[in-house]
């Protein structure tokens, strides 16, 4: 099928049933009329037919090569200046890509916006979710957004949010509360901005006494990241990053982070014997883990029955939230 061919297929298939009929009663009534030499109702049907079109859907007219590379310019100068900037200048840089994007009304090209889109993606090495991402940021904030406190990865989760309302709330706890990312999406998950608390579901103890080790501590990174060693057996072992499932704590880099950080620090100097019960591989490649420490030297089951849980230790002395 040609070009054009392909388009007058779209367009006919846009319209409403109605106007499909018309359309098609038209062409074979004027096939008819130019059959039998009747060139004065031929004419009337063609008029007809011209009224149709303006039903039609207008194509849109696509960008041409050297708008694209121009484009694809301006996303890669943005996105490799906000390699030095800080936060807020990445920010607004993702702002002003998808600003480039909704200038070209890729937003409304259809299928052709998505191509050109993936494209760009491609050539930009950018998630095409990203890009995307980027197009829905410029069209929920008219201006770039200054709200101190707030990353790209925050702004990310608020854009699931369908209301300004809504997304104004989870800002005032983001920025008064120095809330991370993951902690935004639990709350926003529960429902938060609804009335609902994340901190209303119990976080349980796990009771199966599957795939559990004994391990050393190597390394605090924060309060819910640990670098490990594994005990494997027969003098195996294994090097290994893990996060505490189920809690999400502040960031190191805030003052609740580094107590919350000493705090563990704190209850691992003081443990003879520290077993994790393995879960799952996290977005981010770490394990995730359930800790359990003991005061003394017991073993790995005794340990996991009876020792202290520190991933809801972390919660009841206020230095965690719960994440589903």
């Amino acid at each position: 099928m040609s070009g054009k061919s392909a388009h007058r297929f779209l367009v006919f298939s846009s319209l409403s049933c109605s106007q499909r009929y018309e359309t098609e009663a038209v062409v074979i009534r004027c096939a008819r009329a130019t059959l039998a030499s009747d060139i004065a109702r031929c004419v009337q049907l063609l008029t007809i037919f011209a009224r149709l079109t303006l039903l039609m859907p207008k194509k849109e007219a696509p960008i041409t090569s050297a708008e694209y590379r121009q484009l694809l310019k301006e996303i890669r100068s943005l996105v490799e200046g906000a390699k030095s900037k800080k936060v807020d200048g990445k920010v607004a840089a993702y702002w002003s890509i998808g600003q480039c994007l909704h200038q070209k009304k890729l937003s409304r090209r259809a299928h052709y916006g998505k191509s050109i889109i993936r494209d760009l993606a491609a050539d930009s090495r950018l998630a095409t979710r990203t890009l995307y991402d980027t197009l829905h940021f410029f069209e929920s904030y008219p201006k770039p957004p200054i709200e101190h406190g707030l990353a790209w990865t925050h702004y990310r989760i608020l854009l699931t949010l369908t209301t300004k309302k809504d997304r104004e709330f989870y800002v005032q706890h983001i920025q008064n509360e120095t809330w991370s990312s993951r902690r935004l999406q639990t709350a926003i998950a529960v429902g938060m901005h609804e009335g609902n608390n994340p901190e209303d579901e119990e976080l349980r103890r796990p009771t199966v006494p599957e795939y559990l080790f004994r391990v050393t501590i190597r390394d605090v990174i924060d309060a819910d990241t640990l670098d490990l060693e594994l005990d494997l057996g027969f003098d195996v072992q294994r090097k290994l990053r893990t996060r505490l499932a189920h809690i999400d704590t502040p960031e190191v880099s805030s003052p609740e982070g580094r107590k919350a950080r000493d705090f563990v620090i704190a209850q691992l100097q003081g443990a003879k014997t520290i077993v994790i019960k393995s879960v799952k591989v996290d977005l981010h490649g770490r394990y995730l883990a359930h800790v359990f420490i003991a005061r003394r030297d017991v073993g790995i089951a005794q340990c996991f029955k009876t020792g202290v849980y520190l991933n809801d230790l972390l919660i009841r002395e206020g230095h965690a939230v719960r994440m589903n």
